[in-house]
């Protein structure tokens, strides 16, 4: 079992408003654990989560929702 938390930074392309910020928070804390704080003006979230967590799983359910997210 994983103890802690760790930080990742995703830009996230697509990101343009106030309903896509909320989008991309939605989609991110469909992890379980993780937390998101959305940078509109720099078109980045960062993930806040359990350690262990599979980022890519996170990327993957951005990209479902249609934006195109990489690590920072």
């Amino acid at each position: 079992m994983f103890f802690g938390k760790e930080s990742y930074t995703l830009t996230v392309e697509g990101m343009m408003c106030k309903h896509c910020a909320a989008r991309v928070t939605a989609a991110v804390e469909k992890t379980k654990g993780a937390k998101a704080s959305v940078n509109l003006e720099e078109k980045t979230v960062t993930v806040t989560c359990p350690k262990g967590t599979d980022i890519q799983g996170v990327i993957d359910t951005l990209t479902a929702e249609g934006y195109k997210a990489a690590l920072k």
